[in-house]
C-alpha cells in the first residue's frame, strides 16, 4: 500500500509539473483599422500610416478575437496636446456602443473637424481600466 501511494504521488506531481510547464497558446491580438474607404479589405488593414484630412469620414473596424465580454463598449477619442491640464489628453468624443455578447467585430465611422494628433481607444464598460485596443492618428 505504501508503494502504491508513493507511485500515485509521483504520477500526480509529474502531471502537475507537465501541465504548468507547457507553453501557453497565444491568442490573436485585437486589431483596430482606420481608413477613409467604406469597405475594409486586407490591403486597407495593412496600412500603418493613419493621416486623414479635416472633415474626412474616418471608418474604423475593431476586431477582438476573444469575442466581446460585455454588451457595451466605450469608444473614446482623445486629442493629444501640451495645453491641457490632464496629462496632455483632452477628451473629444466618448460614446457607449451596444454590441452583442461574444461578437468579434464592430464597424462604424466618425468625423473630426479640427487638425491635431488623436487617439482612439476601446474599453469594456464593466472593466474601464483595461484598454482593449488603441490607435493614434493625425488630422491635417
Amino acid at each position: 500500500m505504501k508503494r502504491f501511494s508513493v507511485f500515485l504521488l509521483i504520477c500526480l506531481s509529474f502531471i502537475f509539473v507537465c501541465g504548468f510547464s507547457m507553453p501557453k497558446i497565444k491568442k490573436g491580438k485585437p486589431v483596430l483599422v482606420l481608413t477613409t474607404s467604406p469597405v475594409i479589405t486586407q490591403a486597407t488593414a495593412n496600412v500603418t500610416e493613419n493621416i486623414f484630412k479635416v472633415g474626412d469620414k474616418v471608418n474604423f473596424m475593431f476586431y477582438y478575437p476573444e469575442g466581446f465580454g460585455d454588451t457595451v463598449l466605450r469608444m473614446t477619442i482623445y486629442k493629444l496636446s501640451d495645453k491641457t491640464n490632464t496629462l496632455g489628453y483632452e477628451t473629444v468624443r466618448s460614446r457607449h456602443l451596444p454590441v452583442v455578447l461574444g461578437d468579434k467585430y464592430y464597424y462604424d465611422y466618425f468625423v473630426i473637424h479640427q487638425p491635431g494628433i488623436y487617439q482612439l481607444q476601446f474599453v469594456e464598460s464593466r472593466k474601464p481600466r483595461r484598454i482593449l485596443v488603441w490607435a493614434r492618428f493625425k488630422i491635417v
